[in-house]
């Protein structure tokens, strides 16, 4: 049997990252931030801004991530 834990948020960004969704981050301060995922980790999110730069967001300032598209939650073997 496995116990792996699915983490909802890796997948979620995981998937906006591969595919190149834009995705649009809502700051806790009510910022918004429009971009592409270069990356992640357990505190950080790597954006290529709309702007032009490349940001680096904490996750603990984040309030939502929206991107266009379905997101998919597969369960695999």
């Amino acid at each position: 049997m496995n116990n792996r834990t699915i983490v909802l948020q890796d997948v979620y960004l995981n998937q906006a990252r591969r595919e190149r969704i834009p995705v649009r981050i809502k700051m806790l301060d009510g910022e918004l931030v429009r971009g592409i995922v270069r990356g992640f980790d357990s505190f950080t999110v790597i954006l290529d801004a709309d702007t032009g730069t490349s940001e680096m967001i904490y996750k603990h300032a984040i309030a939502s991530v929206v991107h266009h598209g379905t997101a998919v939650f597969e369960k695999r073997a």
